[in-house]
């Protein structure tokens, strides 16, 4: 890699972690940060999310915070990030109590302290946030929550019996939504998306079952049923004269899962299909030689690789020459900002651009509006997701899309 192209990618990387109106880490800056905390080991790190009555009074509160040896951050326009180390969770809320008695304006706090169960960044944020919000209900100025107590055990345990239950009955869906390429408007494939309609529980959210059925040590399951509902309806589609690559989500969790992998090549092989297997940018970190074995595997079984939800975690262009990956997938949260932000176009144009470099086409993701279509023809982004082209469809109300199209 050129000095240049490492530069480029650096500069990428620095701009993401950052808020562009504060120059204060974002979200992901925070998560960054809190990575490099809690390798230094020197205590128990401590997360709280500040509510504050006003976005002038968040950056207010910032610029007094930043002096302490913690970490600080701005969550959204009226809450800010702040992190720091403690030596027990007793210490923790006295050491709050301390930090923001020093400042002036109205706090709302929401305290989190790591545990050995729950200290990934994102999960202390969220845990956070949670805490937070219950302070601001109660109308109290901390409440302090455990991390590791976050998860509703019983609940995760009946919602998994539900779950699987519901794969035996039907009552699980695959919906299919198209993505066009910006080029000439032809659909140049479809993401495979599991929706769950419970008759008890209603409509379940893919972001409650998901982690529910990771957490439990079922996601092989439900993935291997997604897996052999794509290749059925992508047949099925075939028949009907539309022959695309179909996508399908795959678990970080399965990338240190060679059982997984060997039944997942085999069913492709068998059926001679056409799919993507689309996984998050950090999903070979937990055991990298072991995913990256994996990966290699799917690719030599003609099983293309997509990087999905790009920017949503930690993100470095630089990273992605160790992934044999044929697409990127811009994260919605930017696309959804190129309207309003120059800052945003500007970390997209980039990203889209040095992607190219590495030879990988880039898909944005979550597009809703003709705004943003522009800027990405302009950006010179191969493809496009998301409702404005079309919402996720069932396998028939893909096959009139496609004949319409």
């Amino acid at each position: 890699m050129s000095g240049q192209f490492r530069d480029r990618a650096q500069h990428i990387h620095r701009l993401a972690l950052l808020d562009a109106e504060t120059g204060l880490p974002n979200r992901l800056g925070v998560e960054h940060l809190l990575i490099e905390e809690s390798a230094r080991k020197r205590g128990v790190l401590v997360v709280a999310a500040l509510g504050l009555q006003d976005g002038a009074s968040a950056l207010d509160a910032a610029a007094g915070l930043s002096g302490d040896r913690s970490i600080v951050g701005r969550l959204g326009a009226d809450s800010l990030a702040l992190a720091f180390v403690a030596a027990e969770a007793g210490a923790a809320r006295a050491g709050l109590a301390e930090i923001l008695g020093r400042q002036t304006g109205r706090f709302s706090a929401g305290l989190v302290v790591a545990s050995a169960t729950a200290n990934e960044p994102y999960a202390l944020l969220e845990a956070a946030e949670h805490a937070l919000a219950l302070a601001q209900a109660e109308r109290v100025a901390v409440i302090l929550v455990d991390a590791g107590g976050m998860r509703d055990e019983a609940g995760d345990a009946a919602l998994l019996a539900d779950l699987t239950a519901s794969l035996l009955a039907g009552e699980i869906g695959l919906l299919h939504q198209p993505k066009v390429r910006l080029a000439d408007g032809a659909v140049a494939g479809v993401e495979c998306l599991a929706r769950w309609t419970h008759p008890r529980r209603g409509v379940v959210s893919p972001d409650v079952f998901v982690p529910v059925a990771e957490a439990r040590g079922q996601i092989a399951v439900l993935t291997e049923w997604t897996l052999g509902r794509a290749i059925a309806d992508q047949q099925a589609l075939a028949s009907a004269g539309f022959d695309l690559p179909f996508s399908v989500n795959v678990s970080a969790a399965l990338l240190a899962d060679r059982a997984f992998a060997a039944r997942a090549i085999h069913a492709v092989r068998a059926a001679g299909a056409r799919l993507c297997f689309e996984i998050t940018e950090t999903a070979l970190m937990a055991e990298p030689d072991v995913a990256r074995e994996i990966v290699a595997a799917f690719t030599a079984a003609q099983i293309e690789i997509s990087i999905d939800d790009y920017g949503a975690r930690l993100s470095s262009l630089s990273y992605l020459m160790e992934i044999p990956a044929h697409e990127l997938k811009i994260d919605k949260k930017f696309i959804g900002a190129l309207e309003t932000s120059a800052y945003d176009r500007a970390l997209v144009s980039s990203m889209i651009e040095l992607a190219h470099d590495l030879g990988l086409k880039v898909t944005a993701e979550g597009v809703e509006s003709n705004g943003a279509l522009d800027h990405l023809r302009r950006m010179n982004c191969d493809m496009a997701q998301g409702n404005l082209i079309a919402p996720p469809l069932s396998l028939p109300q893909l096959q009139d899309y496609l004949a319409r199209a």
